[in-house]
């Protein structure tokens, strides 16, 4: 097995590339955590394969946004912290639809005029520091969805800023350790967008042996770098360059749809794998492109012209254009399985529970009793006659209760393995949908209450689509009948049961117990099973077998809703 990884350094002692001379020093951010990495050919995230059981797996599916960190000195009137935070809003977007790189470039592309000064270089070669810092916070925003950064260095409109060729040199070695030395993790390398254009003023940047020099120069800074160049339109590249980058770059401007499998296998020859990162078609006809590639076994990169490159740049998420991103869902996403359904109504006892051993228990006595909760969103919690109350303000539709949705967090960490008991009262039992957390941490490991991680106000997609991973259970939806599992990160329907909430008695108090054992999941009311799932760890990611936390969740239109009684108990299995 070959394995190429693009990895950041454990320690770092010292910043040995070039800055612009009136730069400023900053701190060096942690190593990322999200690493790219070839393995046999495949493209990897985090040592796991791209697209797992789709037809692109192990491929690159990438949107060409390298006018995300515009400037034009010319031009001071052109907001650019706006321009950059117009994007990031839109990079789940794009990563919801099946996007797993960015194509970024440390000289901007056309902006649809000419004359533009945007280079994050000096004319010797080194980093100015607030080019540097937009493009370190863009990668860092990738980093934190799971998602690459393709980062070219020179561009021919712009090639000119650098004085001469040993200054070329110096950029690009200054790229490399700045890449190395700040820990960015999620970054290949394009020395060069679309090398043998008569745009670039230097020979070395333009020729295939200059630009092959330029690959290994690159490689003997940082040999675990994932680098390579791009060529024109054509989907053609010469020789020197292939073999001298780690993976293939093309572009697909001037091919048309039907000559792509033919351009693909004209480059098979050269075992590396193939990665367009650029084609200007739109709509179904792009739609096909990506097809194409796919089939063929390359990775396809979108590049939307009128919205994305040319000014005013726009940057809308899916929306750019929702038949190419639909197309790219559907490639990249697997096709749902049915969700488990296993009988339900029978008594359910917990088999293997250390019940002398609570890891928590709360009667909610009084106010210092929800110190142990933290809530997210709606109106407030509270004590009252010994039960918790959690409160949204009142709306009589789902409509009118969507600003009030609420999470409310148990701040102690639960074992991987747990049974949990509580006691539930909603105020109406014909309107309003709660849900329990669990297993719940941040993507990478990371505390749910880490600061790093995205904040949350009790919106829905924050929890299921955010950057969370764990489980969910929906045991109570009226009007719906079922209890629900649902997997994350991706809201993703695993498993159906039955409301036994809704038609409860009225007035009276009902115990939900949720176990969960490894990759077995049951959830009872009253000691009858509401919904089963056990999960193989084949369906929408692994088990998560990690330790984690617990959250009540009411959406809007729940309103008030009491609990009692609430216990964890851990496992005997897991002692």
């Amino acid at each position: 097995m070959r394995t190429i990884f693009c990895l950041g350094l454990l320690l770092i002692t010292s910043r040995s590339y070039a800055l612009a001379a009136d730069a400023k020093p900053e701190t060096i951010s942690p190593a990322g955590q999200t690493q790219v990495s070839l393995v046999d050919g495949k493209w990897h995230v985090n040592g796991q394969v791209t697209y797992p059981g789709t037809k692109a797996e192990g491929l690159l599916m990438n949107v060409r946004m390298v006018n995300s960190t515009f400037e034009d000195r010319r031009r001071p009137e052109f907001d650019v912290e706006a321009n950059t935070a117009a994007f990031l809003a839109q990079i789940p977007s794009y990563a919801a639809h099946g996007v797993r790189a960015f194509t970024l470039c440390l000289q901007g592309g056309m902006p649809g005029y000419e004359g533009a000064v945007n280079s994050a270089f000096a004319p010797d070669g080194s980093l100015r520091q607030e080019y540097m810092d937009r493009i370190r916070r863009v990668i860092e925003a990738c980093d934190r969805q799971g998602m690459v950064v393709i980062l070219g260095c020179y561009y021919q409109r712009q090639s000119g800023v650098l004085k001469d060729e040993n200054a070329v040199r110096a950029g690009l070695v200054n790229v490399v350790q700045w890449i190395r030395d700040n820990g960015l993790t999620n970054v290949v390398l394009e020395t060069a967008n679309e090398y043998p254009h008569r745009g670039f003023v230097h020979e070395v940047l333009r020729s295939p042996e200059g630009q092959a020099g330029l690959l290994r120069l690159a490689k003997q800074t940082w040999p675990q770098l994932l680098v390579s160049a791009s060529g024109y339109g054509d989907g053609k590249l010469h020789a020197p360059v292939a073999e001298a980058g780690d993976f293939l770059l093309i572009h697909f401007n001037g091919t048309p749809v039907e000559e792509i499998p033919t351009r693909i296998a004209a480059l098979r020859k050269y075992g590396k794998p193939i990665v367009c990162n650029e084609d200007d078609k739109t709509g179904r006809t792009a739609a096909r492109a990506a097809e194409l590639c796919v089939e063929n076994g390359a990775s396809w990169g979108l590049m939307l012209n009128q919205l994305n490159q040319y000014q005013p740049f726009i940057f809308q998420g899916a929306d750019d254009d929702p038949v190419v991103y639909a197309r790219l869902r559907e490639l990249t996403i697997p096709s749902k399985p049915e969700p488990q359904r296993q009988a339900t109504g029978m008594k359910f006892l917990p088999p293997d529970v250390d019940w002398d051993h609570p890891v928590y228990q709360t009667s909610f006595e009084e106010p210092a009793d929800l110190e142990d909760w933290r809530l997210e969103g709606g109106l407030r919690m509270s004590v009252a006659g010994g039960n918790l109350v959690l409160e949204s303000r009142p709306g009589s539709t789902k409509s009118e209760a969507n600003a009030n949705h609420l999470v409310c967090w148990l701040t102690q960490e639960v074992p991987a393995d747990f049974l949990l008991e509580f006691s539930v009262r909603p105020e109406n039992r014909q309107q309003g949908l709660n849900i329990v957390f669990f297993n719940t941490r941040g993507l990478h490991g990371e505390s749910i209450f880490d600061p790093a991680l995205a904040p949350r106000d009790g919106l829905f997609k924050q929890y299921h689509s955010g950057d969370l991973n764990g489980y969910h259970i929906s045991y109570w939806a009226a009007g719906r009948g079922t209890a629900n599992v649902r997997k994350n990160r991706g809201f993703h329907l695993v498993a159906e049961g039955t409301d036994l909430v809704t038609d409860g008695p009225a007035g009276d108090f009902q115990t939900v117990r949720l176990y969960k054992h490894d990759g077995t999941i049951r959830c009872t009311v009253d000691d009858a099973l509401s919904v089963a799932y056990d999960d193989d760890g084949t369906t929408f990611g692994p088990v998560w077998t990690h330790a984690g936390w617990i959250g009540l969740r009411q959406m809007g239109h729940t309103v008030r809703c009491q609990y009692g009684h609430l216990k964890v108990w851990p496992l005997t299995s897991g002692k």
